[in-house]
């Protein structure tokens, strides 16, 4: 069964034009923009789609006020969805449509889909880094003026209801594998088709539900910077960064959305193969990051001359 990414975000937004405004200037691909839905893209397919919070086309959600409705999941055939629906069976709410996608609701009442994934295939990155005695970019200075290809719709972090439930659910029966775990707090997972550092991450809050952020790779740090100013010029508000991750590597810059969570710019994340093995992190503010932007331009750091 190979699970591979995730292809669809719907959301109920309580104001639906501040929200594709936000998508818009996040430099995804417009999809459909019409008075009662905006679908925005990223290059390779994947697809954000928001709707006002009455809409009755969207599934309801987990918990009142939340504006996440829904997941879609790829998987790479139709015998895959076939096994998925074989695994989610005993769960009353599972059900496929004519296509033989399936649909059913997780432990925290959130509902997924999963489908034939429909991502198209990612053209190279292009590698514009002079290295130290490896020149690539020659008489060619860097664009400051551009706005980041949002390549890749990488992960998403929920909070959920029931944690141990949740992880029983993800990785015990949909075969997500660990790749790092706060104690109590929070398991980043990788999809089964993955060998990105984490596709899911589930968080621990106390019950609360709803979406602690959503994950965009871009093609490089520059990128990555060009965004993140971008997003600063026309109005939207930093919650951190930029900075480095220190479970995953990636750096990041994270806006809080008009509607519900925050969104992630990242790169350069950790690739894991079947020889990682779950480290087990107790977690502290510290663990958050190597280094990152506080407001006010101070750049705040692990402390660097301490070995672990």
């Amino acid at each position: 069964m190979a699970i591979k990414f995730l292809e669809e975000v719907q959301f109920g937004v309580p104001d639906l034009e501040k929200a594709k405004q936000f998508f818009k200037d996040w430099n995804l691909q417009v999809a459909q923009d019409d008075p009662d839905c905006g679908v925005f893209q990223t290059q390779e397919g994947a697809r954000i789609v928001v709707k006002r919070a009455d809409d009755p086309s969207l599934p309801p959600p987990a918990a009142p006020g939340i504006c996440l409705r829904k997941m879609v999941w790829g998987v790479e055939s139709a015998e895959d969805l076939d096994s998925v629906a074989a695994i989610l069976a005993d769960y009353t709410s599972v059900s496929r449509d004519a296509a033989g996608n399936v649909s059913v609701n997780d432990p925290s009442g959130y509902a997924l889909a999963f489908q034939v994934s429909t991502l198209k295939k990612l053209p190279p990155v292009e590698m514009n880094v002079n290295y130290p005695g490896l020149p690539v970019r020659v008489n060619q200075p860097i664009d400051g003026t551009i706005r980041p290809t949002i390549r890749h719709l990488g992960h998403i972090a929920i909070f959920v209801s029931d944690f141990k439930e949740s992880v029983k659910f993800y990785q015990d029966l949909l075969k997500f594998r660990p790749s790092d775990l706060y104690e109590e707090r929070g398991l980043f997972l990788r999809s089964p088709g993955s060998n990105e550092h984490h596709n899911l991450f589930l968080v621990n809050r106390d019950g609360q539900r709803g979406v602690h952020h959503i994950s965009f790779e871009v093609q490089n740090f520059h990128e990555l910077m060009q965004g993140g100013i971008y997003m600063q010029q026309r109005g939207w508000t930093t919650y951190q960064g930029p900075g480095r991750h220190r479970l995953g590597s990636n750096f990041f810059w994270y806006f809080h959305t008009p509607f519900e969570g925050t969104c992630e710019l990242y790169s350069d994340m950790d690739v894991l193969d079947d020889n990682w093995e779950l480290k087990v992190w107790e977690y502290s503010p510290s663990m958050f990051y190597y280094w990152t932007t506080q407001p006010g331009g101070v750049i705040s750091t692990v402390d660097l001359t301490k070995t672990e």
